[in-house]
């Protein structure tokens, strides 16, 4: 009898252990996930921007020829956009993928107003970014791509 009070023991701690399972986010609350982060964006505060990325966070900038991991460089390049005093954000017509319980893909063309040399200028964006939910249960940007729109046959930018 000894020697199963070990394997009882073991049996009776596992079977303690519960082990909740965690559901898909729905696409309402993926949708409030990305919001928070976006509201951020427009805030003046690239300290409050980045606390929507994961510090290893892999991240392709529009401005920049190479992707980043660097959270410094990423601030950097925050700091740069806080610069240009964006204003009135819209993430346009976005597309929300629920990939996994942990990863939730958002994508869209958003557009917003930027400080330019002759006053406020509308800027339009391609962006994907791809949101981990943390072991602390809040989610954070893990990769994030942006590039600028193409320009149109007539040479004139996008807006």
């Amino acid at each position: 009898m000894k020697k199963f009070i070990p394997a009882i023991a073991c049996f009776v701690l596992l079977a303690s252990c519960r082990h909740e399972k965690i559901e898909h986010p729905t696409i309402a609350e993926a949708g409030k996930i990305v919001d928070a982060a976006e509201a951020s964006f427009t805030s003046g505060d690239s300290f409050r921007i980045m606390e929507h990325y994961a510090p290893d966070a892999v991240m392709f900038d529009s401005a920049n020829n190479e992707p980043t991991t660097d959270h410094a460089i990423a601030t950097k390049w925050a700091d740069a956009f806080v610069a240009m005093k964006p204003t009135a954000f819209s993430p346009g017509k976005r597309t929300l993928q629920i990939l996994t319980d942990d990863v939730i893909v958002s994508s869209g063309v958003a557009t917003m107003m930027v400080a330019g040399g002759n006053g406020p200028e509308k800027v339009a964006i391609r962006y994907t970014d791809i949101y981990q939910r943390q072991r602390d249960q809040s989610w954070l940007i893990v990769h994030e791509h942006l590039s600028n729109l193409p320009k149109p046959a007539g040479g004139t930018a996008a807006s």
